[in-house]
């Protein structure tokens, strides 16, 4: 018996990569059955619950089966567990509710159809993680590729989930284009709408959009990844790498750390938000008499998670028709909670991790060490950051509150509430797509203002979208620069690289281009005025979700163009440029120069 546990020891390495074929196999399988077996459950409305039984309980067991072989060839078994409680609690977890399935009994049932729904979201999770980092990556190595996929990836599916007939309340469903444009609007966390959300979708479909949404606002690669590491599947070299420049790491060993901490304080902060607003919001249409009612409760519970994920991921989605109108005069407090995530979606999770670490090492009380002992200094860009969202808020309230109190949106409020909406508007200009007052009840001048704070957006990194505050700083920066004749961009005493800010003005005018080109487009094939296609086509680029109430209205070749511009302004027309580009290598030597006039 010793002999053949030593030479398993010896051979466990040759074993690995002869099943890691095999596994990869088996993972593409699992992940393919159990996407269309969870398809055939919800989508079909007669729950062909009964025929789907052995395939589920063979899929779950399978599952087991390849989890439990991967811990054993793992080079450390108990390594390996330690690191992915996760995935081995839902393999275990997966088993035993097969067994309760075959106990039987009304209470194993539910059991059951709870450890079967786990299951197939880790499959899911890991499939929809090869699906991107492995296969995209391996092709081309190319990490703007591999982004652009991926969300060209969760809107396909999200079509096809939107399309299922119990997912909408429409009898035939909803047509493709209007499918392809929800599913893009959530996914890039943008708001348009050519449905009445609360109206024309299910619970089902509520859910549908609310799972497109957290994936869009955190991106389904640092999603994914995050499942391959704590469900037992882990990184490669070549996936970390692709990774770590995604997520902007300074080396291979703070991936992971960066996956945690994205995942986790996103949890914190919609976690928090959810408790508010379940507090502090009301629910979509007049309540019921009962209060105490379990449906009641349920019903209000999920407006929560649905509003607190919506605002945190600056999406914009709301379960009312008016979007938060009907919250201006007797929720006041739910609106700040929702201003509140707004910004804190929009700050970036970079900033969040800097801002964290100045706050750990005050917690600490080492206040007194020395500067060059301290393991933290705030970086350029959050410096940038968050003087430039402090500008920008400042600057939109008072800028807002003064176009539109007295001859517009805000004219029937008082002096107090004119500045709170201000404020609101200021906020959810910022790529959000909340409103609380009637966009198209906004003056030109108005209009025209949200339209330059939208254009510019959220922070990078973030959930937002826009050119983003730090191009929108680096461009004013470097125009700081010429008017002073100034040798260098510099921000809390240290130099921005040249590169930065050659980037930051190819961003706006990328961004500047896209805008022009698709309103130009609009304007050539819809009967709609000027400001209204402008302000659209910003909302849809920069992924705010603020409309005058043209989106429904719009032909399907306008739709198509704004989810064509939706995708652009989420993963960001560089990244875009980035992603087809030509990998050939460049010619190592240089032109002549020569000045060119200027201006």
């Amino acid at each position: 018996m010793n002999r053949l546990v030593s030479r398993f020891f010896e051979e466990r390495p040759r074993l690995r990569d002869r099943a890691a074929p095999a596994q990869r196999v088996l993972e593409t399988t699992l992940f393919a059955v159990a996407l269309v077996t969870a398809l055939a459950r919800h989508g079909s409305p007669f729950a062909p619950g009964a025929a789907l039984l052995p395939l589920d309980v063979t899929v779950v067991l399978a599952n087991f089966a390849a989890f439990a072989v991967r811990m054993i060839l793992a080079p450390d078994s108990a390594q390996f567990a330690r690191e992915s409680r996760l995935g081995l609690g839902i393999a275990i977890t997966g088993a035993c509710g097969a067994i309760a399935q075959a106990v039987g009994g009304e209470l194993c049932h539910v059991a059951w159809v709870g450890c079967l729904a786990l299951v197939e979201l880790h499959i899911i999770a890991r499939g929809l993680h090869l699906a991107c980092l492995g296969v995209l990556g391996e092709r081309r190595g190319n990490v703007h590729l591999v982004l652009t996929g991926s969300f060209v990836l969760i809107i396909v599916i999200g079509t096809l989930l939107l399309m299922l007939p119990t997912a909408t309340t429409e009898e035939l469903g909803i047509s493709f284009v209007d499918a392809l444009f929800t599913a893009t609007s959530a996914t890039c966390v943008t708001g348009l709408a050519v449905q009445d959300t609360p109206v024309a979708f299910t619970r089902l479909g509520h859910w549908i959009l609310l799972a497109l949404i957290q994936v869009g606002g955190l991106g389904l690669m640092t999603m994914t990844a995050f499942a391959a590491t704590t469900l037992g599947s882990g990184l490669s070299l070549g996936e970390t790498m692709r990774l770590k420049g995604i997520l902007s790491s300074e080396s291979l060993g703070q991936v992971r750390g960066s996956l945690a901490f994205i995942l986790y304080s996103t949890i914190l902060f919609e976690l928090a938000g959810v408790v508010l607003l379940f507090v502090l919001a009301p629910l979509p249409g007049t309540p019921p008499a009962g209060a105490g009612d379990l449906r009641y409760v349920s019903d209000r519970l999920f407006a929560a998670i649905f509003h607190a994920v919506s605002a945190f991921c600056n999406a914009g989605f709301a379960l009312h028709s008016d979007s938060l109108v009907s919250w201006r005069s007797a929720h006041a407090a739910g609106i700040g909670v929702v201003m509140v995530l707004i910004v804190a979606g929009g700050l970036g999770f970079r900033v969040h991790q800097d801002l964290w670490a100045l706050v750990k090492w005050r917690l600490t009380g080492r206040k007194s060490a020395p500067e060059d002992a301290r393991p933290w200094r705030i970086e350029v860009q959050t410096w940038i950051v968050l003087a430039a969202t402090g500008t920008l808020l400042l600057s939109g309230t008072i800028g807002m509150a003064a176009l539109e109190t007295g001859t517009g949106a805000l004219t029937d409020l008082s002096r107090g509430g004119s500045a709170y909406h201000a404020l609101f508007e200021s906020v959810t200009a910022r790529t959000a797509g909340f409103n609380t007052v009637d966009i198209a009840a906004h003056t030109d001048a108005g209009l025209f203002f949200m339209i330059i704070l939208m254009f510019i957006g959220a922070s990078p990194g973030s959930t937002g979208g826009g050119i983003k505050t730090s191009t929108f700083a680096l461009a004013a920066l470097a125009l700081w620069q010429m008017v002073t004749n100034s040798s260098q961009v510099a921000v809390a005493h240290r130099r921005v690289p040249h590169r930065a800010v050659e980037s930051a003005l190819v961003v706006v005018l990328l961004g500047a281009i896209i805008v022009g080109a698709s309103t130009l487009f609009l304007l050539a094939t819809q009967t709609v005025p000027l400001r209204d296609l402008l302000f659209e086509s910003v909302s849809a680029f920069a992924t705010v979700g603020l409309s005058t109430g043209v989106t429904p209205h719009l032909t399907d070749g306008g739709k198509l163009l704004l989810c064509a511009v939706m995708l652009v302004g989420r993963i960001g027309p560089l990244t875009l440029m980035l992603a087809m580009a030509s990998r050939r290598p460049r010619p190592a030597f240089e032109y002549p120069s020569e000045d060119v006039m200027v201006g």
